[in-house]
């Protein structure tokens, strides 16, 4: 497998010193010579009133960088974006400028020429990350999905039944169903979701035990489904968990987070999941604990009955690492990204690693740096 790295900075800008963090990038299905991409990165223009997003037309050689994001002085905080696979990029940020707050905004402009269009906002929440997908058939086909998970001290949903329409219609809703009660203080701000055309969507996020020690976070990683794309009485409460029965399925119970750092970055947990486009059941998630023999670890397991059951055998386990991206292809090749820090005497650096196995065939465990 050949793989191309392009800098996303634009040749204009290449003299540009910024640390461009936490990046996104978004892929248009229908067209994949389309990408857009996201990341704390600054309008070069000081009296910006819109925040930029980076815009490739063919098919990532080559990148631009446009500012269309509103209420927005030139910057935004937390970004992701994606695509429907017909009509719309989806955009889901933390607003800076003129409006403060989490804000999904929307283009139908494949040129990217004009501003996006504010279709919601919510005064408080935190890392706002955007799934979109097109209804395929049936009575809603052609309506777009927007489901941006986030968090308000709690693991929370919100999302459009159609994203398309001139005025669309948002709902918001409590994902964790465990409270103090149980003996969980609050989620961390992750929340990551994924979208099966067939309409069953899930979301993983992490619960924080009360009492936790000082410098630590005893946490349980969720898993949470529902069936029906959000569209029944009480969305999101379809897997029910193996031990209590309550909504949310725990992939792990009491693992350890520390509050600690290594190569400049905190290690303050990791989320990522997948789901193969060809079986709503098969799921992969992704997330990082404090292990004793490796330290701060990613795991990266997989479940085939729909997120009830998780075998303890992780996919890969990689230790010192962060920043997972999970991604199964219509052949059924699950793929993961992440970066691991290599704490060599003499030349301390952070490698980008891509491995990639097709389950269940005989394709070996590939890694490419």
């Amino acid at each position: 497998m050949a793989i191309s790295i392009v800098n996303m900075i634009p040749q204009s800008l290449s003299g540009e010193t910024n640390q461009d963090s936490e990046p996104n990038i978004a892929v248009n299905s229908a067209d994949p010579q389309i990408i857009a991409g996201s990341a704390f990165t600054p309008d070069p223009d000081p009296n910006a009133i819109h925040a930029p997003i980076f815009i490739s037309t063919d098919g990532g050689n080559t990148w631009s960088l446009n500012s269309i994001v509103p209420h927005n002085s030139g910057i935004t905080a937390d970004i992701t974006l994606r695509f429907s696979s017909t009509k719309h990029l989806y955009v889901a940020y933390l607003a800076l400028g003129d409006l403060v707050g989490l804000t999904v905004s929307r283009t139908g402009d494949m040129t990217f020429s004009s501003e996006m269009e504010m279709i919601s906002h919510l005064v408080d929440g935190d890392q706002p990350y955007v799934q979109a997908a097109t209804v395929p058939a049936g009575p809603n086909a052609g309506k777009e999905r927007v489901y941006v998970g986030y968090s308000d001290g709690w693991a929370q949903m919100h999302y459009s039944l159609d994203g398309a329409v001139p005025q669309p219609t948002f709902s918001t809703v409590k994902i964790d169903s465990r409270g103090f009660q149980d003996g969980i203080g609050y989620d961390l701000p992750q929340v990551r979701t994924a979208v099966h055309p067939d309409g069953v969507v899930y979301a993983v996020f992490y619960s924080v035990h009360i009492g936790s020690p000082s410098g630590t976070s005893i946490v349980d990683v969720v898993v949470v489904r529902d069936d029906q794309g959000g569209t029944g009485a009480l969305p999101f409460t379809d897997l029910e968990d193996s031990a209590d029965s309550k909504p949310g399925q725990r992939v792990v119970t009491n693992v350890i987070l520390p509050d600690g750092g290594f190569g400049q970055e905190r290690g303050d947990g990791e989320l990522s999941i997948a789901v193969d486009p060809n079986d709503s059941s098969i799921l992969y998630v992704a997330w990082a604990d404090e292990q004793p023999s490796t330290g701060y670890t990613l795991h990266v397991r997989r479940s085939t009955d729909s997120g009830q059951s998780w075998p303890d055998d992780d996919l890969w386990t990689i230790p010192m690492a962060q920043n997972p991206a999970l991604a199964v292809n219509s052949a059924g090749v699950v793929g993961f990204v992440y970066q691991q820090f290599i704490d060599a005497q003499l030349a301390p650096r952070w490698e980008t690693h891509f491995r990639y196995t097709f389950i269940g065939g005989d394709m070996p465990l590939e890694d490419m740096l």
